[in-house]
């Protein structure tokens, strides 16, 4: 009886030291889903200008079929910004992405200059309906009090 005895004892010890780490590198669900909407081909489309009490749109400049213009954020880690490469003073922009925290991305350009800066959801960026991402929102502050400018972005694939 003593051999399954310490059999059993050895399966209850290394069961309650697996069951017990602490060390799990798993994101939450939400935040894996808000990780996910970022990865993809994003297609430039047009610039807005909006009121900032209202919301509203007050120019609206749509970006031509024709143009080059994009950026794919990658599952490793990595992204490409394409800005009218095949026309002068057009370039291809390379870089990393991460998620530095619940509602904070990072971007560090690599090429053809470094530099680096964060965007908050809902602040910097956001999404919506999953396939629409407006980036780069900029204004209703003491430099443009009265309106603000966003790039807006639609899925590709």
């Amino acid at each position: 009886m003593k051999p399954y005895s310490y059999f059993f004892f050895l399966v209850c010890l290394t069961s309650f030291f697996t069951s017990c780490s602490e060390d799990s590198e798993e994101m939450p669900d939400d935040e894996i889903a808000a990780v996910d909407l970022l990865i993809g081909t994003w297609d430039y489309v047009s610039e807005h200008n909006y009121d900032c009490e209202t919301n509203e749109i007050l120019i609206e400049r749509f970006i031509p079929d024709d143009l080059d213009t994009s950026f794919v954020f990658n599952e490793d880690g990595t992204f490409v910004e394409r800005d009218e490469p095949n026309s002068p003073g057009g370039a291809i922009f390379t870089g990393t992405w991460e998620r530095i925290s619940e509602t904070t991305y990072k971007f560090n350009y690599l090429t053809p200059e470094a530099y680096s800066y964060e965007s908050d959801i809902d602040e910097g960026l956001f999404f919506e309906n999953d396939d629409i991402l407006f980036f780069d929102i900029l204004g209703c502050n003491e430099e443009m009090p009265d309106n603000y400018d966003a790039i807006r972005y639609e899925r590709r694939n």
